[in-house]
C-alpha cells in the first residue's frame, strides 16, 4: 500500500476518533509517525511501548507532547505480525476532551467538575487556561488565592473516597 494512502487512511481514523496522530513501531522501539512528514524517534524506554511489547494495551500518564508542548496522553497496543508481537501501534491523543467534559458539568449553582492527575496537578477544568499552566493545587497552598481550595483538596478529595465538598475558589464559593 502506498505510503499516501496509508496516511490518508489513518489520518482520516485519527480525526473521527478526535486522535492527533497515530505512529507504530518495530520491536526495538524505533517510532515513525503515520503522516506526510513520517518523523521517525526512538520511543524504547517510555512505559506504554515496554507495557505493549508485553502484550497490554496501555494508556500513558498525561504528558507534555515533544512537538508543541499540548497536554497529551499516548494509548499503545501490541502490533502483531505472523501471530507474534513485532512493534506498536500506538495514537496521540489531546487531553482536551478531559477540559471538554468539566466544561459540561454543571453543579447546583457554582459547583464545577476538576479533574487532577495522581500528583495533585489539574488536567481537566472549565478554565482551560488553569489546564495549560500545569497548576498543581497543593504545590500553590501558601497562595490565598488557592489556599482553601488546597486545604479541601488535602483533607477531603486525597483522604476520602469522595471529592465532593464546598471551598472558595478563584473568588467564587465552589
Amino acid at each position: 500500500i502506498p505510503w499516501a494512502d496509508k496516511v490518508a487512511f489513518f489520518g482520516k481514523r485519527a480525526e473521527e476518533l478526535d486522535f492527533t496522530l497515530f505512529f507504530y513501531t518495530d520491536s526495538k522501539g524505533m517510532c515513525k509517525n503515520i503522516t506526510e512528514s513520517a518523523d521517525s524517534f526512538d520511543v524504547s524506554e517510555n512505559e506504554y511501548f515496554k507495557q505493549a511489547m508485553q502484550g497490554k494495551v496501555y494508556t500513558s500518564k498525561i504528558r507534555n507532547d515533544a512537538l508543541d508542548g499540548s497536554k497529551i496522553v499516548i494509548v499503545a497496543a501490541p502490533l502483531y505480525r505472523n501471530g507474534q508481537i513485532d512493534g506498536v501501534f500506538a495514537g496521540v491523543k489531546s487531553t482536551k476532551f478531559l477540559s471538554d467534559i468539566c466544561a459540561k458539568f454543571k453543579w447546583q449553582n457554582s459547583g464545577i467538575l476538576a479533574v487532577y492527575d495522581e500528583d495533585t496537578t489539574l488536567i481537566g477544568h472549565t478554565n482551560k487556561d488553569l489546564v495549560a499552566k500545569g497548576l498543581n493545587i497543593l504545590e500553590k497552598s501558601n497562595d490565598k488565592d488557592y489556599k482553601e481550595v488546597a486545604e479541601f483538596f488535602a483533607n477531603d478529595v486525597k483522604t476520602k473516597a469522595s471529592g465532593v465538598g464546598e471551598y472558595y475558589f478563584l473568588g467564587n464559593d465552589k
